[in-house]
């Protein structure tokens, strides 16, 4: 990756250590809990910044516009103890219906990873528990 792209993705990763929003319903601080590992950033190499969810130990999935340029990309997230590190991609499959630039596509991506994610990454999980709104 370009340093200047390197630059922008890692001020992008700063967004990953700050304090979560407090969401609707919820405590910021319970909720940070729920979501620091299971989400990372998408970086590519032109300057794009995306977020992406950990869904196994070497699946992110993310949105199809942001791997859907011919650059490298690369998963992002902060360590433990606040270093940016960097982890390499061996394969992207965004969904065979997405078309860039379109008004209409199915946006969805997954990314492959060439070694998975330490073990404190946990695949997102549904909520069982939530209370149905409607």
């Amino acid at each position: 990756m370009k340093t200047t792209h390197r630059r922008n993705g890692l001020a992008g990763l700063l967004c990953l250590a700050t304090t979560a929003a407090q969401p609707l319903g919820g405590d910021a601080a319970s909720e940070a809990g729920r979501f620091e590992n299971r989400v990372v950033m998408v970086l590519g190499n032109r300057g794009s910044v995306c977020t992406g969810t950990v869904v196994a130990p070497t699946i992110v999935i993310t949105a199809g516009h942001c791997v859907s340029g011919s650059g490298q990309y690369a998963i992002a997230y902060m360590e433990v103890g606040g270093s940016p590190t960097l982890q390499e991609v061996r394969q992207i499959s965004r969904h065979p219906e997405f078309k860039a630039g379109a008004r209409v596509s199915i946006d969805i991506a997954l990314v492959r990873l060439k070694m998975p994610l330490p073990k404190r990454f946990a695949p997102v999980t549904l909520d069982d528990n939530a209370e149905d709104d409607g």
